[in-house]
């Protein structure tokens, strides 16, 4: 994504990087408690002026603690997992 390194499963994507920021997409309760266990300053949508619903950057603080990384990863592979899976996009014929 804006080349940078995402993951997928089921054609959905569910974690990436953009620029030194981890981002997640999690389910409606999960970034609640996110929002709730973080000091909302430090969370923020991956882009400024772009909305892209279900998706936060995790804290800075939480790339040192692997752990806490790991579970929040892991929720975010649960949510996009249960999510219908994505048709491949066709490609268009160019002449």
């Amino acid at each position: 994504m804006f080349g940078y390194p995402c993951y997928f499963i089921n054609g959905n994507m569910f974690a990436g990087l953009h620029q030194d920021h981890v981002l997640v997409r999690l389910s409606l309760k999960d970034r609640a408690a996110l929002l709730a266990a973080y000091d909302e300053s430090t969370l923020r949508g991956p882009l400024p002026n772009c909305k892209m619903r279900e998706y936060l950057a995790l804290p800075p603080s939480l790339c040192g603690r692997e752990e806490e990384l790991a579970a929040w990863l892991g929720r975010a592979l649960a949510y996009a997992s249960s999510l219908p899976p994505k048709a491949p996009r066709k490609k268009s014929r160019k002449k």
